[in-house]
């Protein structure tokens, strides 16, 4: 992944934070009837990915879209920003250190 210019992935989370994490332009499947489809749409109200259904999706289509992506570098690093925005490096760090402070605190 390290090395793609173009990932093309479903949407569960693992994948998605791989993406995100490598700052990397993505055509985004979800997984039919599953939670990936409100994975994906999250990237897609964010700009943050390409996202297509399974069912709009064809080879030929699928084939455009790699290549409009490899053609638009100002395109894939808009993408790569803005997915690692979305999903920033250290989200689960800063999560339990909140959980730590607001344990600490005095209860009221």
């Amino acid at each position: 992944l390290a090395v793609a210019d173009v990932i093309v992935t479903r949407a569960g989370m693992s994948a998605l934070a791989e993406v995100a994490a490598l700052g990397k332009t993505a055509i985004v499947v979800p997984m039919p009837n599953s939670h990936q489809e409100a994975n994906a749409d999250v990237l897609l109200r964010h700009r943050a990915a390409v996202v297509y259904r399974e069912g709009d999706l064809s080879p030929e289509t699928l084939t455009e879209e790699i290549r409009r992506l490899l053609s638009d570098a100002a395109e894939r690093e808009a993408l790569g920003t803005r997915v690692r925005q979305l999903l920033p490096p250290g989200a689960a760090a800063a999560i339990a250190e909140e959980v730590i402070q607001l344990a600490a605190s005095p209860r009221k």
